[in-house]
């Protein structure tokens, strides 16, 4: 297939305007031209040129190709390389543009997309402060972000703009993502990059989650305050649609934001960016009891710790339970144990470790099932000696235990009296 050929040379000079069209089953058109280096290439207002194939510009640096509207269409896959600065630019190619070489693209004024998708691949296609999106793009008309390259939008203010994006694997499918700022500091340079993939982001282990997944990259934007909404489709959806959060799932903490009400959408006002998805999302909280809980001299007692998701979905991962030591009390753990006094337990889904100077400490990487919960315990002597007076005995969750996202619940007490 031939080509268009910048050879590092300058392109257009900064008066000419222009419009190219670059598709195929046109009569008369030119088979490949070639713009050597020093070259001024112009093309005057009304001219139409015409060329068969791909877009291959030479330059190490941005090319300014006029105010013109490049347009690459036809049934043949075609490619543009960069560095390219358009100011119009139109995909009506049903085979389908894709980015190729080692350099950006930009455009500042419309990406028009009438037919086929255009991937991005490894690269980057910026789309300036007053760039705008025509058309109507959909799941035959939008772009492939599932490389490492991202649509960034670059943004002169308070706005809002809907990234047209979405996956080919297989089946093309679209799942636009919509930024609207109410707050922000936009310093020169700045965008708000995306791309995604469809797949379960590796960070949930939820049962209810979205095959689906975006990547939000900023630049140069403070002060954030964004609504976000994220588009997905039902075919993304394993489990139960009505379960799902969206949810900020790296860096770690997971953060949750909306629950999912309608139209096989997810929002979420954030002051950051990140990556986010959809699924349940999961909170333990634990509940210590002693049994008796009123100690005469010397005794023993029993305590039991009841670890429970609370509805939301189920644990992944390790479970840490601490219980601070004190000289006063002694414990006897017995591993196997199925039941403490009258309680039912299942210690041996949990391990004990003694050699902490400070505290008791429990873990389990047994899933407790939303809404259901996992009970350990164990038998201890209170030895207080000749002293009279009230203690707690505390159970404490360790952070993000389980895969939670909520850590304002992680600990109860038991209050014991004791008499001499």
């Amino acid at each position: 297939m031939k080509a268009l050929v910048i050879g590092r040379a300058k392109w257009l000079s900064g008066t000419c305007l222009m419009t190219c069209l670059f598709f195929l089953g046109i009569n008369i058109a030119r088979a490949e031209t070639v713009i050597n280096s020093g070259t001024t290439f112009t093309i005057n207002l009304g001219v139409t040129v015409v060329e068969y194939g791909n877009l291959d510009n030479q330059n190490t640096t941005t090319s300014n190709l006029g105010p013109g509207t490049f347009e690459f269409s036809g049934t043949t896959a075609q490619t543009i390389s960069g560095p390219n600065l358009f100011t119009n630019l139109t995909i009506n190619n049903t085979a389908g543009v894709s980015l190729t070489g080692l350099k950006d693209n930009q455009v500042n004024g419309y990406l028009t997309l009438t037919k086929g998708l255009l991937t991005l691949g490894s690269l980057n296609l910026l789309l300036g402060p007053s760039a705008s999106v025509v058309g109507t793009p959909s799941s035959s008309a939008m772009v492939v972000v599932t490389g490492t390259g991202e649509l960034r939008k670059e943004f002169s203010g308070l706005s809002s703009f809907t990234y047209p994006v979405g996956d080919a694997f297989g089946t093309a499918e679209y799942s636009p993502v919509t930024a609207n700022f109410f707050g922000g500091t936009f310093s020169s340079g700045n965008y708000l990059g995306v791309n995604l993939r469809n797949e379960r982001d590796p960070a949930i282990g939820t049962a209810n989650y979205l095959l689906r997944y975006w990547t939000l990259n900023s630049n140069n934007i403070s002060n954030v305050n964004c609504q976000l909404t994220f588009n997905f489709l039902l075919a993304d959806v394993i489990g139960t649609i009505g379960d799902l959060y969206c949810l900020k799932t790296v860096p770690a903490p997971l953060v949750a934001y909306n629950k999912y009400v309608s139209g096989y959408q997810l929002t979420g006002s954030v002051t950051s960016f990140s990556r986010f998805t959809g699924a349940n999302i999961i909170d333990v909280t634990p509940n210590i009891t002693a049994e008796p809980s009123i100690m005469h001299g010397i005794q023993n007692f029993n305590i039991i710790v009841q670890v429970t998701e609370l509805n939301f979905g189920s644990t992944n991962g390790l479970i840490t339970v601490l219980i601070p030591k004190d000289t006063r009390w002694g414990l006897t753990y017995l591993p196997l144990a199925e039941m403490i006094g009258t309680t039912p337990v299942n210690n041996s889904a949990w391990s004990y470790n003694s050699t902490d100077a400070s505290f008791h400490i429990f873990t389990s990487t047994s899933v407790i099932n939303k809404g259901a919960n996992s009970k350990f315990g164990f038998t201890a002597l209170w030895n207080a000696g000749a002293t009279t007076g009230s203690a707690n005995i505390t159970a404490q969750i360790t952070s993000w235990s389980g895969g939670e996202y909520r850590i304002d619940n992680n600990v109860d007490a038991e209050k014991l009296d004791y008499f001499y």
